[in-house]
């Protein structure tokens, strides 16, 4: 899934996820996108690690948001 590239995305346009998505598809999501953009995946060792650690950030982030 690729990371929205505008300035301030939603929780559902980094999850890339519809408003109406179970509580089951964005736990689903949330695990598919950390192991892409995890800090320590091999998948992002081609992102520069502040990047990486802000793309992170912002996926837990919009996770917490979703959940509630």
């Amino acid at each position: 899934y690729p990371f929205p590239t505008q300035p301030y995305p939603t929780a559902h346009q980094i999850f890339n996820l519809p408003r109406s998505a179970s509580s089951a598809e964005i736990k689903s999501r949330y695990y598919e996108l950390v192991k892409i953009y995890h800090p320590d995946s091999a998948q992002s060792h081609s992102v520069p690690p502040e990047i990486r650690q802000a793309r992170f950030n912002s996926i837990s982030s919009a996770y917490d948001d979703l959940r509630g």
